[in-house]
């Protein structure tokens, strides 16, 4: 049996059973404001009963994670709460239960493991802005300094195909 782990709000709405695989289960304040659904906050209450822990991260956690959701260029899909999520985990050195690629990927540039719950573990991926017109690199920015055009986030491996997300 594992120590901790921290539970996405996507945890909630699946069928998937981890009782007894982890010590400890936890979940942040921000994941269990975003339960709107019957299904959902009856889960959450189950669990509750049963010692599901509520926690918010620290601040310092906090900004740990949020900078490496800008390191790996997910600060822009990533909300609060997906990042409270991480910064827990972080805090408590436990595994992360979610299926959200961009949370897994920011997880795993802190070293924190990743418990997928009904799909697969995202892939590896190395993250860069580009420029859709003329293709120049960026660091940060949503317009390009060259040509004006819009910059986007690419796959490092797939910069050169035309099609950008």
């Amino acid at each position: 049996m594992s120590s901790a782990i921290v539970l996405d709000a996507t945890f909630f709405f699946t069928p998937i059973n981890l009782e007894g695989t982890y010590e400890k289960m936890y979940t942040t304040p921000q994941v269990v404001e975003e339960l709107r659904d019957l299904r959902g906050k009856a889960r959450y209450n189950a669990l509750l009963e049963r010692g599901l822990i509520v926690s918010e991260p620290e601040n310092n956690f906090f900004m740990i994670a949020f900078e490496a959701a800008q390191t790996t260029h997910n600060d822009k899909v990533l909300s609060s709460t997906d990042i409270s999520v991480i910064a827990l985990a972080l805090e408590l050195s436990a595994t992360v239960a979610t299926d959200d690629f961009a949370i897994q990927h920011t997880a795993r540039t802190l070293h924190i493991p990743v418990q997928p719950l009904m799909q697969r573990r995202a892939k590896k991926r190395d993250w860069i802005l580009c420029c859709i017109g003329c293709g120049a690199e960026y660091e940060t920015g949503e317009e390009c300094l060259i040509c004006g055009a819009p910059v986007k986030k690419r796959n490092r491996e797939r910069k050169n195909q035309k099609k950008f997300q």
